[in-house]
């Protein structure tokens, strides 16, 4: 007898469906050799400090840091009946062999493993990985069991992952509440960093201050061009220059005409689909996550929890196949083809019965099934091309430049045109092909007599707040600077595109920040937090390099014992190098309970005994 065992009921019916299998019993599918159940999420959590010493019920920062030798695991809140029928089902005599059906990821190779490992079983283990729910895939993937024994660096990743959870959490946040009066301030490895970011995102905001700027424009007839500096500080220079053309004709000096291209976009990884889905229809990244994840249970989409925006070569037939029931035409495949770039799960693509043209799901669902569609097909689309004309022009001794952009092919912007962000007006986000802009035919000497010039002012502007679309970009590429977005360079995050919505959630309903229409803001508990914690615990650089880290642990480059060292040395060095508070922030974290402005964001909530 086989055990299979799902992370979720749903699946385990798909699969007792392909198999064949019809009977049910007390929390489990069995027939034709088989047994399969579910774990419904994970059924044991980390224990609290006060399962390992008594004295740990009370908050005392003599006893910091809390670092166990060993961790121990408890079963979770409403799980002990789940927990009871795994453990007899693992325990039973006639099951040779377990099979691993959770959710093929970091996240599903830990909630398998918690039960497994807490029950002392040693029996063989195999593991089923699919991308798809599809019947023909769940076959597939029975007919391709991997050895168990193989995602072991996986699962270690992923327990380091809980474990360095866990210390920086429960010595951070203990630590730094008693600083501060016994106010709860949560502090986590990934939370505070992430806060910190739109904390600081809001310091700029706030500190900004308007500078007028200044541009000058040409006008004859259909032109118009801009003097080469259209962001001039100085009125008395604008001035200065707007005097030295006035009444001057202008002199074209160059005509440059080049064709240019602009490539496809690459498929959707989690993050991108939930980039969009937030600028196109203002769905947060946990909503787009969880409608995904229904399409994929409903086998209409493939797996969503992935950070590759390829597909591998074994996948092209079935691309190939897909994309000619949506009727695509001049494509060319290899563009999305990579297997360097694809490491547990493929990018995000529609199942064959995500394409049936009577589909009974949400609008919702529907928006986001269109959207991988769509661009499914782009992505394998032709570039687009395009003539880009620049007219230079000298007015005595001044530059001026004027711009033109003529379509050459259209390309993939046929299928997936530019994107507008929706508006009160336009809720959704309109779409609309790529704006021209034609230039009179003037040739090098032409002569433009007695052009008009006027002078515009305007104003810097300063940074706006983060929305979800552009934090989770953020979260993403820490490591990068805003011109950096496009290049080769290895991606450092924040998070992974399966946890980071749950980070934002998290410190929304820790009243950390606050969604005011579509930006991301930080309340006065927010701020006062970031003040006063360390550098080192609020940096998202540090946190994107442990992230790094769980990746080497996960790849079998580095060690989880390497890994867990420096998360102890960190909290070891943090504890001791904040065992006093900053007098200057005590008033302030008074002045949050006390704020009738800040109440309506943070209802009351256990203050822990000093």
């Amino acid at each position: 007898m086989k055990l299979i065992i799902t992370e979720k009921p749903s699946v385990a019916l798909d699969i007792a469906k392909v198999m064949g299998i019809k009977t049910k019993q007390s929390g489990f599918y069995i027939g034709n050799g088989y047994i399969i159940t579910w774990c419904a999420g994970h059924l044991l959590t980390l224990a609290e400090p006060n399962d390992y010493d008594n004295r740990f019920k009370s908050w005392n920062i003599s006893h910091l840091p809390i670092v166990p030798l060993k961790f121990k695991y408890k079963i979770s809140d409403g799980k002990s009946e789940r927990v009871s029928v795994i453990k007899n089902l693992l325990a039973r005599e006639d099951v040779t062999l377990i099979i691993n059906a959770c959710d093929a990821g970091r996240e599903g190779e830990l909630i398998f493993g918690e039960i497994y490992n807490n029950t002392k079983n040693k029996k063989p283990v195999k593991r089923l990985w699919i991308s798809s729910l599809e019947e023909s895939s769940i076959k597939q993937g029975f007919e391709n069991l991997k050895e168990g024994e193989e995602f072991e660096n996986l699962y270690q990743a992923a327990f380091c992952r809980q474990k360095a959870d866990w210390i920086v959490g429960i010595n951070g946040t203990r630590l730094f509440t008693k600083l501060y009066g016994g106010e709860l301030l949560n502090v986590g490895r990934v939370v505070t960093p992430t806060l910190a970011l739109i904390v600081e995102r809001q310091k700029a905001i706030d500190n900004f201050k308007k500078e007028p700027i200044y541009s000058i424009e040409l006008l004859h007839g259909d032109l118009k061009a801009f003097y080469e500096n259209r962001k001039i500080k100085d009125k008395n220079e604008a001035l200065k220059i707007l005097d030295a053309c006035v009444g001057n004709n202008a002199t074209v000096t160059d005509v440059t005409k080049k064709k240019k291209s602009e490539a496809p976009p690459k498929l959707f990884d989690l993050t991108t689909l939930q980039r969009l889905a937030n600028k196109k229809f203002k769905y947060t990244a946990d909503k787009t996550l969880s409608i995904a994840q229904s399409l994929y249970e409903k086998k209409l989409l493939t797996y969503p929890r992935t950070d590759s925006r390829f597909l591998t070569t074994d996948m092209e037939k079935t691309a190939l196949m897909l994309l000619n029931i949506l009727e695509a035409k001049n494509i060319n495949i290899k563009q999305v083809i990579n297997n360097k770039k694809v490491s547990d799960h493929h990018a995000i693509i529609p199942t064959k019965n995500g394409l049936k043209e009577t589909l009974k799901i949400k609008e919702d669902e529907q928006n986001i099934l269109e959207l991988v569609k769509t661009r499914f097909i782009a992505a394998v689309y032709p570039k687009f091309e395009y003539e880009e004309t620049v007219i230079t022009l000298d007015c005595n001794g001044n530059k001026f430049l004027a711009t033109g952009k003529a379509v050459i092919k259209l390309g993939f912007k046929e299928i997936e045109p530019d994107i507008i962000v929706a508006s009160p007006s336009n809720k959704q986000g309109e779409q609309s092909f790529v704006k021209e802009t034609f230039l009179p035919k003037l040739n090098k000497g032409d002569i433009l007599e007695n052009p008009t010039f006027e002078l515009k002012e305007g104003e810097t502007t300063p940074p706006k707040p983060y929305t979800e679309n552009t934090l989770l970009a953020a979260m993403e590429n820490v490591n990068r600077k805003a011109s950096d977005f496009e290049a080769e360079i290895e991606r450092k995050g924040i998070g992974t595109p399966a946890t980071r919505a749950a980070i934002i959630e998290k410190l929304v309903k820790s009243y950390f920040i606050k969604r005011e229409k579509n930006n991301l803001l930080p309340t006065l508990k927010g701020v006062n937090t970031i003040a006063v914690l360390p550098d080192s615990i609020k940096s998202p650089l540090l946190t994107a390099e442990w992230e790094n880290s769980l990746k080497q642990v996960e790849l079998g480059e580095s060690t989880p014992a390497q890994f867990m060292e420096s998360i102890k040395d960190f909290v070891f060095s943090i504890v001791d190098e904040n065992k006093t508070p900053k007098q200057e922030f005590l008033k302030s974290f008074d002045n949050v309970k006390n704020n009738k402005k800040f109440k309506k964001y943070y209802p009351k909530r256990k203050v822990i005994s000093k």
